[in-house]
């Protein structure tokens, strides 16, 4: 429901904002970082119905289209490796590997 997700992350953004804006300079970077957010947020929301798109071609191609478990089964799967991909990418774990990964080559 992405309508929903967002007037919940506007309103704690909101709630954030007036925390930490001292400034008409601080507003406008906010505003900024805020929009740029959200049009991440629309661009992730498209791959992923693209992503559901290209799924449903690529069953039909081997003629599991007749089984709607496939497609909704093949959906759930790639949405959580999809999280766990993201999830991992910002992991702190991953850091430290690649900040030793650095600190070996030097």
């Amino acid at each position: 429901m992405p309508n929903l997700k967002i007037h919940f992350e506007k309103s704690r953004a909101q709630k954030v904002l007036k925390t930490i804006i001292k400034d008409d300079n601080d507003f406008q970077t906010a505003i900024s970082f805020t929009n740029k957010a959200t049009a991440w947020y629309f661009v992730g929301l498209g791959g992923w119905f693209k992503m559901i798109c290209s799924l449903d071609e690529f069953l039909e191609e081997f003629h599991l289209v007749h089984f709607g478990w496939w497609l909704i089964g093949s959906v759930i799967v790639f949405t959580f490796a999809g999280l766990f991909s993201a999830y991992y990418r910002v992991s702190s774990h991953r850091q430290k590997a690649i900040l030793a990964k650095f600190q070996k080559d030097e």
